[in-house]
């Protein structure tokens, strides 16, 4: 079973750190992120996204950490 929630369906809380799936033209990439409200998300490699460009379609809670 599926953890992801796509954008359509539900975001995150402003400021809850989830995985959110990126897309990057062809391919997507899985990160650690924030939701920042609005188009707004930030990862650990750029301090925001252009949702036109990279495109956020799912994200899921943070597992528990071991």
């Amino acid at each position: 079973m599926s953890n992801w929630i796509s954008v359509e369906d539900r975001l995150p809380r402003v400021n809850e750190d989830v995985l959110m799936r990126v897309t990057c033209s062809n391919y997507f990439n899985v990160e650690q992120g924030r939701y920042k409200g609005g188009d707004d998300w930030v990862n650990c490699w750029c301090s925001s996204r252009n949702a036109d460009l990279y495109p956020i379609t799912h994200w899921q809670p943070l597992p528990s950490s071991p």
